[in-house]
């Protein structure tokens, strides 16, 4: 007789801390040894751009400039210190030529919602199921929608609010309940800053611990979106990460 068994490979289950830097190195670290030293080290001008605390046994998004998104197993990248480079994530899962990461996203389980924000100022709220996969495909083409430049993805909180910033020094506070929802993951959901000829949304993040902070919260909450920015009196370009 012939039994044919699946063989599941069992996935060490922990606590770790996750981050990237803007120039697309990856970090996975034990969070006692970052409390022992937190002083990355990274390339000459490249910073820490995002950081996570999650699960070993989960998977991580990589969203691309080219609309596309990667996935990979935590448990696939070495457990590192601080003091690492890190891995290379353009050359650890073979991107495209001159494809970038713009940020990632770990999933410990594929529930919950995502929101998206574009250059053009444009907004999207989508179910984070639509990045899974039955198989182990790494690489998911026509990912989000791909008429303009993505900004963030970030996994929604109920009651969240975002920061989305223009390079016009223009501010907005947007709800995670003013978002238009969506269940095709190309779409480009609806506008929510309205901006004028050679304006750009440049910044946007969950509002909060770890953003930038309004001295006025109140003034860039709009009634109805889609909105101009208010003026962000004491935004500076260079300090956004």
């Amino acid at each position: 007789d012939i039994y044919d068994e699946e063989i599941v490979n069992e996935v060490e289950d922990y606590q770790i801390l996750v981050y990237l830097t803007k120039e697309g190195f990856f970090k996975k670290c034990l969070p006692a040894s970052i409390r022992v030293s937190d002083v990355h080290k990274l390339k000459e001008g490249d910073e820490i751009s995002q950081s996570f605390e999650t699960r070993n046994s989960g998977e991580v998004l990589f969203f691309t400039s080219k609309a596309q998104v990667y996935k990979a197993k935590l448990d696939d990248f070495d457990t590192v210190k601080a003091s690492a480079l890190g891995d290379f994530i353009p050359s650890k899962l073979s991107f495209d030529d001159d494809e970038r990461v713009v940020c990632m996203l770990p999933v410990e389980d594929y529930k919950g919602e995502i929101a998206m924000f574009f250059e053009n100022g444009k907004a999207v709220r989508l179910p984070i199921d639509v990045y899974q996969t039955k198989t182990n495909r790494k690489k998911l083409v026509a990912a989000f929608f791909d008429k303009s430049p993505l900004i963030n993805a970030i996994k929604i909180k109920e009651g969240a609010e975002y920061l989305v910033i223009s390079n016009a020094s223009k501010a907005l506070l947007v709800s995670e309940a003013a978002l238009c929802k969506k269940t095709t993951r190309t779409s480009s959901g609806a506008t929510v800053f309205t901006l004028k000829k050679n304006q750009a949304i440049i910044y946007a993040k969950e509002y909060g611990e770890g953003s930038l902070k309004l001295e006025n919260e109140k003034k860039y909450r709009k009634a109805s979106l889609p909105a101009a920015g208010v003026t962000f009196e004491e935004f500076k370009q260079e300090t956004l990460i």
